[in-house]
């Protein structure tokens, strides 16, 4: 009835997307390698093994790296060489918060309350005047400290003695996250009651507070607000919903579709000008850290040995994260990532990437030349460039190339890459190199768009109507035109009802996926609320083009008269592709 093949058009579009340039600025490399990571157990040296100690926060206090957990408080001196408890005096051992202002430090407790230590080993509860023991965030810079808790809202510290500073807040606000930016003190969480702003900024030292603007929670972070970080007047706020960025101090907020995880911690490294994330996929799946050297615009993927991460830390040009999937702390370098490793079909950044499908490098410097490949099986080298990738096992490979220039290179991951964070190195033919993590998965689902030169994964994708009548008869209809300036939808009639109607589409990180198993389902969006689901009659190889995937949709007939709609591929607990756009008289 209708074949894993594609009209030359449809290929057309296809090799259009894979050769588009597009590069961004980057910063240089330097040793030991951005991206990678080496993992310390906490309880490896210390605690019978039976014992947990999950981080929840990390500090710096000059040569030292302190880690709460909910086995207390341990230290290093040797970057995480060896790890030591010092809970000394700590009552409660819960730890849910850390800071340091100037030689002092403080770690908030489930439960019990604040306590302090000037020598790191020893601690003193310092609760006078703190009403609400669960705290949940820290703040301090050596002159003012500020507790954040979980149902009593924000107290100042006066030596030993707390005040309640909520003047604009509930006196019963879920505080989440607590930053000092110069004069100012931002708070993010659940802070005043039936209001949906949920970024607050004091600047008198917490005595008021106000909303960083707006009066709708369509234009602020949701409630779930776990972390704060500030450069200048860029704030970046991590919530349940996603990475919320402001560059106008907080006046106006917009939510990034830039990272596929749920952001739990932020941190900015002046030394190097980057912002660095930490969280879970959106599926709730371990994930690492991301970093952005434009001030949150864009992400890249800095992962490769690094299963989860929540807590960060940064001491020098050494990096820390809370390992989420032992008990441990991750050791990295501070020298941002130099490249990014993105889908070839939609070039969305630091989502995954399947075995075998496309991929495309953007960075700077990458080849000494513009040369496509013109023959099958692909090279490995074009213009002296090769890609080689190291799995999360371990082994190394040489990527086979569709495509290279200075800014851009398009490669297939090999076949037989291991799942998990892989590190992918390219060196040029004058011996530069350059540097990018990808997420290796089974799930990484990507469709080609007609609107390739737009470099947006959206609008019209590269995909034709297969026809099949009553009769027999076949034919191949458009989906999409050009209208000189911008590729337009074009209408599909769904003609009489003897007529099977399939939509067929392109794209790649599809053919890994156990669609036997968990079928990969097209959904159509109707309008706000109403979706139609339609299971794939086919989803795997399109067997005439390197890395291409081809899905087949029967569309409905539930379907007519539905206008210009959405669509996008998923499975069940499974990824998300981009949306594109198809239109059904």
């Amino acid at each position: 009835m209708y074949n894993a093949s594609c009209p030359k058009h449809v290929v057309w579009l296809v090799l259009l997307t894979l050769c588009l340039f597009f590069s961004q600025p980057l910063l240089a490399q330097s040793t030991p390698l951005p991206g990678q990571w080496t993992t310390t157990s906490l309880a490896a040296t210390a605690i019978a093994a039976s014992t947990t100690a999950k981080v929840r926060a990390l500090v710096v206090s000059g040569t030292s790296i302190y880690a709460g957990t909910n086995s207390g408080i341990w230290r290093t001196t040797d970057n995480g060489t060896t790890w030591t408890q010092v809970n000394t005096g700590l009552a409660t051992t819960d730890v849910r918060s850390m800071a340091v202002g100037g030689t002092t430090i403080y770690a908030g407790t489930n439960g019990g309350g604040v306590f302090r230590s000037t020598d790191g080993t020893n601690w003193t509860a310092i609760n006078t005047g703190l009403t609400n023991l669960v705290v949940t965030a820290l703040a301090a810079n050596g002159t003012d400290t500020y507790a954040g808790t979980f149902g009593g809202g924000v107290f100042s510290l006066t030596n030993t003695t707390w005040k309640a500073v909520n003047t604009g807040l509930s006196d019963s606000a879920q505080v989440y996250s607590l930053t000092i930016s110069g004069s100012d003190v931002l708070a993010g969480g659940q802070l005043v009651v039936n209001d949906p702003r949920h970024v607050f900024r004091s600047t008198d030292k917490g005595a008021t507070w106000k909303a960083t603007n707006a009066t709708t929670a369509t234009t602020n972070p949701p409630f779930l607000v776990y972390s704060i970080a500030v450069n200048g007047t860029t704030l970046l706020a991590a919530s349940s919903d996603g990475l919320y960025r402001s560059t106008d101090s907080g006046t106006t907020w917009v939510l990034s579709d830039r990272l596929p995880l749920r952001v739990v911690n932020l941190l900015y490294v002046p030394a190097v000008s980057a912002f660095y994330a930490s969280g879970v996929a959106t599926d709730g799946s371990l994930y690492g850290v991301s970093v952005s050297t434009d001030n949150g615009a864009t992400w890249r993927a800095s992962s490769y040995g690094l299963a989860g991460a929540n807590a960060l830390a940064v001491s020098d040009t050494t990096l820390f994260a809370a390992n989420t999937a032992s008990d441990g702390v991750s050791i990295g370098s501070t020298t941002p990532i130099t490249s990014a490793s993105v889908s070839g079909a939609d070039f969305r950044s630091v989502y995954g990437h399947a075995p075998e499908s496309i991929a495309t490098i953007f960075g700077t410097d990458l080849a000494t030349g513009t040369v496509a490949a013109i023959s099958t099986p692909l090279p490995t080298s074009l213009a002296g460039t090769t890609v080689t990738i190291k799995d999360s096992q371990g082994t190394e490979r040489l990527a086979p190339l569709f495509f290279v220039s200075k800014g851009q290179v398009n490669y297939q991951v090999p076949t037989g890459t291991a799942t998990g964070w892989a590190y992918v190195t390219v060196k040029s033919g004058d011996g530069k190199t350059s540097y990018a993590t990808a997420n290796v998965t089974t799930g990484a689902f990507s469709l080609f768009t007609a609107d390739a030169m737009g470099n947006t994964g959206s609008g019209v994708p590269a995909a034709y109507i297969q026809r099949v009548r009553a009769n027999g008869s076949q034919s191949i209809e458009p989906i999409g035109s050009f209208d000189g300036t911008k590729w337009v939808t074009v209408p599909i009639d769904l003609g009489p009802e003897s007529d099977q109607v399939f939509l067929v589409l392109f794209g790649t990180g599809i053919r890994a996926w156990n669609n036997s198993l968990n079928p990969i389902t097209g959904y159509f969006k109707l309008d706000a609320i109403t979706y139609i689901p339609v299971t794939a009659d086919y989803a795997g190889i399109q067997p005439e083009y390197v890395g291409v995937d081809q899905i087949n949709l029967r569309l409905p007939r539930s379907l007519a008269g539905a206008g210009e709609i959405s669509l996008y591929l998923t499975a069940n607990t499974g990824p998300f592709s981009n949306t594109v756009k198809i239109r059904v008289l």
